[in-house]
């Protein structure tokens, strides 16, 4: 009998199956899902340090499932280099994102104050602008 490798987990706090497209998938032009270590670092860091679980909200999209949630045509969770997130434990303040920042350094940093969860990539590794930071869809 085959092992279950969606029960394994990817790093301390993340499980494989929290990295796998939300529409449950198979990615047909893209069969070795490729998850970019380094955002698996800055998500690693920053749990660590709010100390409470940072549940994932998305990770991993294939094409059609990133479309039809209206997500940037070359957005970096179709490479496996984005992690959304909610930190429902944490206040909102000055403090919270200058730290947030710090950690997440020259990559991507979305806030989406009104959805409830925030956007940290390693777009910068990818060629993008270093130390992107936006608040809500408009600024993304």
């Amino acid at each position: 009998m085959a092992a279950d490798w969606t029960r394994k987990r990817i790093s301390e706090h993340i499980w494989y199956k929290e990295v796998l497209c939300p529409c449950g998938c198979i990615d047909k032009d893209n069969p070795f899902l490729y998850v970019d270590p380094g955002v698996i670092a800055l998500f690693e860091i920053w749990r660590t340090f709010v100390g409470h679980p940072l549940p994932i909200t998305s990770f991993y999209r294939c094409e059609k499932h990133n479309k039809a949630i209206g997500g940037a045509v070359n957005s970096f969770h179709r490479l496996g280099a984005a992690i959304d997130f909610i930190d429902s434990q944490s206040e909102l303040t000055a403090s919270y994102l200058s730290r947030l920042s710090t950690v997440v350094g020259a990559g991507g940093l979305g806030i989406y104050p009104d959805e409830g969860h925030f956007h940290i990539d390693c777009g910068h590794l990818y060629g993008f602008t270093p130390t992107r930071r936006w608040r809500g869809r408009e600024g993304g």
